[in-house]
């Protein structure tokens, strides 16, 4: 608010999980490879972000493009905040699903 008049845009970028960094080696116990795997499943995406998908966003929020955004945090996550886990595992509703379907 205070920095507009002066055409001082403010914005951030909350970066998701992202692969081959510091935080995801240590979240995944080390770098490893299945637990990482794991992890991805959990981003509606499918998959660990990269670091060129931080400075994309970066690029777009410094080009003209985002010349009217401001005060916003953009979040780079695969929609990993959006993702809560099923009550009903998937593979626990398969069987569901396909019982009430022979029984149709």
């Amino acid at each position: 608010m205070e920095w507009g008049k002066y055409g001082i845009r403010t914005v951030g970028i909350a970066p998701g999980p992202i692969a081959d960094t510091e935080g995801m080696t240590r979240l995944s116990g080390g770098g490893d490879e299945g637990r990482l795997k794991e992890l991805a499943t959990a981003i509606p995406l499918r998959r660990m972000g990269f670091v060129a998908d931080i400075g994309q966003a970066a690029l777009f929020l410094a080009s003209a493009a985002a010349a009217y955004i401001s005060g916003q945090t953009i979040v780079v996550d695969g929609a990993a905040c959006l993702y809560t886990p099923p009550f009903v595992p998937e593979d626990v509703y398969a069987v569901i699903a396909t019982n009430r379907k022979a029984k149709l």
